[in-house]
């Protein structure tokens, strides 16, 4: 049986949540370095999402164009017939 006070904190606990906490901490520096990467990592996919975005606005207006295009000659050919 055991006979320890739960609420008792001895070195050994001591040292090993040191040891923990150590494992799990990161320096300014870490964090400015993954910060850094993750700040270009994002500006390379909005550069990426803005030109997605500029080759859909550009099919769509060359669609618009084809589609008004058609639309006129289909106009005009009633025209014509009547």
């Amino acid at each position: 049986m055991n006979d320890s006070d739960p609420n008792t904190f001895t070195q050994k606990d001591l040292m090993q949540h040191l040891f923990h906490a150590t494992q799990h901490s990161v320096t300014r520096e870490e964090m400015t370095a993954q910060f850094s990467q993750f700040e270009g990592r994002n500006q390379e996919r909005f550069k990426l999402i803005g030109k997605r975005f500029d080759d859909l606005q550009r099919e769509i207006k060359e669609k618009s164009i084809k589609e008004a295009s058609i639309y006129i000659r289909y106009s005009l050919s009633i025209i014509f017939l009547i």
